[in-house]
């Protein structure tokens, strides 16, 4: 999926697309993508985590996950 899309939230919203489609690499890309343009992102912390998650990276969904909580703990 190429959406042309530019911007953190843009990619956000992709990377939760992506992963809900199933193509959980595609999804850790743009996510990855999103917290370099904004790396207080909370929610592309917590996506980021349930598509490692998904992929088996257990290690990597903990510390995704428990940086979303760094950020945002409610």
């Amino acid at each position: 999926m190429h959406l042309g899309l530019g911007g953190a939230e843009a990619l956000e919203e992709a990377g939760a697309l992506a992963y809900h489609m199933g193509r959980s690499e595609e999804s850790v890309a743009l996510l990855r993508r999103a917290i370099e343009q904004d790396p207080l992102s909370a929610t592309a912390y917590e996506n980021l985590g349930f598509a490692y998650r998904t992929l088996g990276r257990l290690l990597d969904a903990e510390q995704a996950l428990r940086k979303a909580l760094e950020i945002s703990p409610q």
